[in-house]
């Protein structure tokens, strides 16, 4: 609900007119691609179809639409042929960000929307290659960057996580770093993928991740940080950006 898209010829053009006012103003526009996933409810949808999701469970949360608070209605899961559709999805929808002027993007894998529950053992219950195991769990959002490097180039693609953030009732476990530390290192392959754009969550895991990541990638830190670990964050991990 009031989210711009980027998928029609519509939206091209209209993004086209910001982008053409940030590079006026000397500015650099990377369009965010979001699919929210299980976070979503009918009533905000133009097609009023029910929420996709890894596996059909509903977050204990509610939504708000035009008509009020709602429970947020348990999810679809998502068949193979959907996950394929869906990363290809996200595909064109980088390469129309590119058409409409844009700069990059950054892919959102954070706060419960859909890649984010694929990595969540309590929201993904699959037992394909998308479910159960370290790499299965991480390889939707492998995938999608993958597919976004590959059709407008690693140079131009970020994508955001949210390690450890409980955001969409969800619950990472105890894999859950052992799932980052394997996306990050899958990622890192794509040697030259701009950014990963990292939300703080519980101080000791964030550092331990920000660590990581910087090994591997250029890394943006956002939200959430503590006072006494800023200088930390900039010179011990040199973050590129706070």
């Amino acid at each position: 609900m009031f989210t711009p898209g980027i998928y029609t010829d519509a939206h091209i053009a209209g993004w086209k007119k910001v982008a053409d006012r940030v590079h006026q103003a000397g500015g650099y526009l990377f369009i965010q691609l979001m699919h929210a996933g299980r976070m979503s409810h009918p009533e905000n949808t133009p097609h009023h179809r029910q929420p996709v999701a890894p596996s059909a469970i509903a977050p204990k949360a509610q939504m708000f639409t035009a008509t009020g608070m709602q429970d947020i209605p348990v999810p679809r899961e998502l068949s193979l042929e959907d996950v394929k559709a869906t990363v290809e999805d996200f595909r064109k929808a980088a390469a129309a960000a590119i058409q409409a002027g844009g700069d990059g993007v950054e892919i959102h894998g954070a706060n419960g929307y859909l890649i984010h529950p694929f990595i969540s053992e309590n929201a993904n219950v699959r037992a394909d290659q998308y479910g159960g195991s370290i790499e299965n769990r991480a390889r939707f959002a492998i995938e999608v960057a993958t597919a976004g490097a590959e059709e407008i180039g690693a140079e131009r693609t970020g994508i955001r996580v949210s390690p450890g953030v409980p955001l969409g009732d969800l619950v990472e476990g105890d894999k859950g770093p052992e799932v980052y530390k394997y996306l990050v290192s899958e990622l890192a392959k794509l040697t030259s993928l701009i950014f990963m754009s990292c939300m703080a969550a519980m101080k000791r895991r964030f550092v331990k991740f920000a660590r990581l990541g910087r090994l591997c990638l250029s890394l943006i830190v956002r939200a959430a940080l503590w006072r006494n670990s800023t200088e930390t964050l900039i010179q011990d991990l040199q973050i590129s950006h706070l």
